[in-house]
């Protein structure tokens, strides 16, 4: 249990997540295609978004704290190394990059530094304009988590979906099991895991019965508190019959 926690708070709160680019490679298109309607101007001038667009969009059951930035690259405009400056700032406090590459040219300096950047981030290669001729060397890629799509035409977004929700962890939740989705909930589990293992340690430890149940009352006590009931003294008293018989 305590190891849905995360994926558990992903779903409760949204993942921060930034779009980061060299100007005209898609970045707004793709935040137009995941929330659905047209959030960020699209153009062909490059540099159009100088600033950083917010939206909050759900991709399959995963909320995004979507951020929409300024393309990154060697610029002499004082407002766009400003938007650069903030596109930057952004990937060092985002929880999830989508880093997205122009697959109709070949990498230039600019896309090897923005790999260089987000290497070691939780980050999603989004290599966009699939529509078009690829002249792209995908292998600059490999070893990273990386998706094709087409923003413009609004494909490749079940493929961005599953990854998302792999490398958010909630890929692997089971719909039909308890997920805990509170730092309280996750105190309490954590609480009662001490304590059990505490019980064991005692047990396998020789020393007597009634120290034992200390333990297994603690561990009830937390599994209570998370679940919102009272512990009783039928319930213990049943719970610890059956540990001692198991022993």
């Amino acid at each position: 249990m305590l190891s849905t926690y995360d994926a558990g708070r992903v779903l409760r709160e949204g993942v921060e997540t930034v779009i980061v680019g060299k100007p005209n490679v898609g970045k707004s298109t793709l935040m137009n295609m995941l929330s659905g309607a047209e959030r960020s101007i699209v153009t062909n001038v490059a540099g159009t978004t100088r600033d950083v667009i917010e939206d909050t969009v759900t991709v399959g059951d995963i909320t995004l704290r979507l951020a929409d930035t300024a393309g990154i690259h060697s610029t002499s405009d004082t407002v766009e190394s400003i938007g650069v400056e903030r596109a930057k700032d952004r990937i060092d406090t985002a929880e999830l990059v989508l880093a997205v590459f122009d697959s109709t040219s070949p990498l230039d300096s600019n896309d090897i530094a923005l790999l260089e950047t987000v290497k070691d981030k939780n980050t999603i290669v989004v290599v966009n304009k699939s529509d078009l001729e690829s002249k792209i060397d995908t292998t600059s890629f490999d070893g990273m988590r990386t998706v094709t799509v087409s923003a413009k035409n609004n494909t490749g977004y079940e493929s961005l979906s599953r990854q998302i929700a792999e490398i958010s962890g909630a890929a692997n939740l089971n719909p039909d099991t308890a997920v805990l989705i509170g730092e309280r909930q996750r105190a309490c589990a954590e609480r009662a895991l001490d304590a059990v293992n505490e019980a064991i340690d005692a047990l396998t430890g020789g020393q007597t019965m009634d120290a034992v149940g200390v333990c297994v009352d603690d561990a009830l006590a937390a599994l209570f508190e998370l679940t919102g009931k009272r512990v009783t003294n039928e319930v213990t008293d049943e719970i610890f019959r059956k540990f001692c018989v198991g022993k």
